[in-house]
C-alpha cells in the first residue's frame, strides 16, 4: 500500500518541528568555523549560481510571487527581533563606524571652503566628501 501524501498543514508542521530541532545543529555548525574557508573556496560556484539566477531573472520572479501583505505581515510578526538584534550589534556598529568617522575627520580639512547658501562650491564639497569616503571604503574592503 502506498504511503499517504501528507496535507500542506502536516508538511508545514513537520517543517516547523524539524527547524526547531535543527537549531542546535545550526549553532554548532556556525561554531565549526569551516564555513568561511569553504565559502571562499566555492566563490566560482557562487558566481556561476548567481549568474544563472540573474540570467533567468529568478530573483525577480520570486519577488513577483510575494505580496506586499506577506512581507509586511512577516515584519509585523518578527518586529521584536529587530530591536534585540540592533542592541546586540551595538559594539559591532561602533567598530564599523570608527574608520568611517576617522575618514570624515581627515577629509573635511581638505575640502574647499564653504560658500554661501546655494553656492556650487557646497555641492562640490559634498561630492568630494562622498567620493573620498567611497574610495576609502573600497580600499578597506579590498585590503
Amino acid at each position: 500500500m502506498a504511503k499517504p501524501i501528507p496535507t500542506a498543514q502536516e508538511v508545514a508542521a513537520k517543517w516547523v518541528k524539524r527547524a526547531s530541532a535543527a537549531t542546535e545543529d545550526l549553532v554548532s555548525g556556525v561554531k565549526a568555523a569551516t564555513w568561511r574557508t569553504e565559502a571562499i573556496a566555492g566563490e566560482d560556484v557562487y558566481k556561476t549560481a548567481m549568474t544563472e539566477v540573474l540570467n533567468k531573472q529568478l530573483r525577480k520572479k520570486g519577488i513577483e510571487k510575494v505580496s506586499d501583505l506577506k512581507w509586511q505581515t512577516g515584519v509585523e510578526t518578527n518586529k521584536d527581533r529587530y530591536g534585540t538584534g540592533v542592541t546586540n550589534s551595538e559594539a559591532e556598529m561602533a567598530a564599523g563606524m570608527t574608520p568611517v568617522l576617522s575618514d570624515i575627520k581627515s577629509i573635511i580639512p581638505t575640502l574647499a571652503k564653504r560658500g554661501a547658501k546655494g553656492a556650487a562650491v557646497n555641492f562640490d564639497r559634498s561630492k568630494t566628501l562622498g567620493t573620498k569616503l567611497h574610495d576609502a571604503a573600497m580600499a578597506r574592503k579590498s585590503a
